[in-house]
């Protein structure tokens, strides 16, 4: 996944917390983690998606 991935996740997940859509934010997250999980599968991530993916949990 590329760094402009990355910046836009961060900039998702600080817009739902600041609006306080949570169950938004639990849809992104899920939708994010299977986006990483085909990224695993297809052998494109690396280590860092995977400590991000931890930390998501």
């Amino acid at each position: 996944m590329e760094k402009k991935d990355h910046i836009n996740t961060i900039r998702m997940v600080k817009k739902f917390i600041l609006e306080k859509d949570y169950e938004g934010l639990k849809t992104y997250i899920e939708k994010r983690e299977r986006e990483i999980d085909e990224y695993k599968n297809e052998n494109k991530s690396s280590d860092y998606i995977d400590v991000l993916t931890n930390q998501l949990k």
